[in-house]
């Protein structure tokens, strides 16, 4: 695989610690427990074919290394009271691995937290002012709704890109445009940070599964993408860049969550780890595209099972790291 680019899922030591001892095993796209609820979705990343069969002296590679070595630091970082997450649904859902996965199954998961977390903010809505949180949860219901058809459209057999274009391109369109609108208000403090927490906690993992699908399959028809893919992801990756919007998280944990001092920072972390990697997947999933046919795109998730039946992986470093 040497000068070659190698596609790669990679889990936290404490996931892999629960697979190799028989505690959890993996399905497409993530490990689950042995009662079937999934624990941690792979975190993507794209690797130096070498870096996946040895650490060597090449540049590349030395960097492939350094970036594993980084997305698994994150991975890493753990909380002491995770029950304490309960009392906080937002928080809860945001910092678990509990994202949208490679699979249609992954995003129903996450379209099933959305709902807990709208109603948790219908509950909560006396203590917030009442027209703004009722107008942002029309917003977030609709926009659901929306990804929801989108997301269903794109698994037919006579899905037609073209002919969905008028559709699914405004909806996100007008979904990265509001994104952006309440990452500013978030920061400014001219929204409750509670409502933005919950906003961004619910939408984001839906809104990056539609913009890679779609994305995908206008490629495949066109031999380029949609002319405002940047500007889709730029609305999520908008927010991991700035040290504002951490600071302004940061902050709310501090004054809303159960949680230690020491926890408060490793949720922060967590949670924009997270954000980070939405967008890594969306580039990951445009480079995989870039460099396979329609056909091995679309059964992605069969391959990565059949690599996983197979036991076709390596442990580094005391991470399991799947390629694909």
């Amino acid at each position: 695989m040497d000068g070659t680019k190698c596609f790669c899922y990679t889990f936290s030591k404490e996931t892999t610690e629960k697979i190799l001892n028989g505690d959890a095993y993996l399905g497409a796209g993530g490990a689950k427990a042995s009662n079937g609820q999934m624990i941690e979705l792979g975190r993507p990343m794209i690797l130096d074919g070498s870096a996946f069969t040895g650490i060597s002296q090449n540049d590349n590679n030395v960097e492939s290394m350094k970036e594993l070595q980084k997305i698994n630091s994150s991975l890493d970082l753990s909380i002491g009271k995770i029950d304490e997450l309960q009392k906080t649904a937002w928080l809860n859902y945001a910092v678990s691995r509990q994202l949208c996965g490679i699979t249609m199954e992954g995003f129903r998961q996450t379209l099933m937290k959305l709902n807990i977390i709208t109603e948790e903010v219908r509950s909560v809505k006396l203590f917030i002012e009442t027209k703004s949180t009722n107008e942002h949860l029309v917003r977030l219901t609709s926009y659901k709704n929306h990804l929801n058809s989108d997301a269903d459209f794109m698994t037919g057999k006579r899905f037609d890109v073209m002919n969905s274009y008028s559709m699914i391109v405004p909806h996100l369109d007008e979904i990265s445009a509001y994104i952006r609108n309440v990452e500013r208000e978030f920061i400014e403090g001219s929204i409750d940070g509670g409502l933005a927490c919950f906003i961004n906690s619910g939408l984001l993992p839906l809104f990056s599964y539609v913009v890679k699908r779609y994305s995908a399959f206008y490629y495949y028809e066109n031999e380029r993408f949609p002319a405002n893919f940047n500007v889709w992801v730029g609305a999520i990756e908008s927010i991991i860049k700035k040290r504002q919007f951490e600071n302004r998280l940061l902050y709310h944990i501090r004054l809303n969550s159960p949680l230690s001092l020491e926890d408060k920072h490793i949720a922060c972390k967590k949670v924009m780890g997270n954000i980070e990697g939405l967008v890594d997947a969306m580039y990951f999933e445009k480079e995989y595209v870039l460099c396979h046919e329609k056909e091995e795109y679309l059964s992605l998730g069969q391959h990565v099972q059949k690599k996983i039946e197979n036991d076709d992986h390596k442990v580094i470093d005391g991470h399991l790291l799947v390629s694909i």
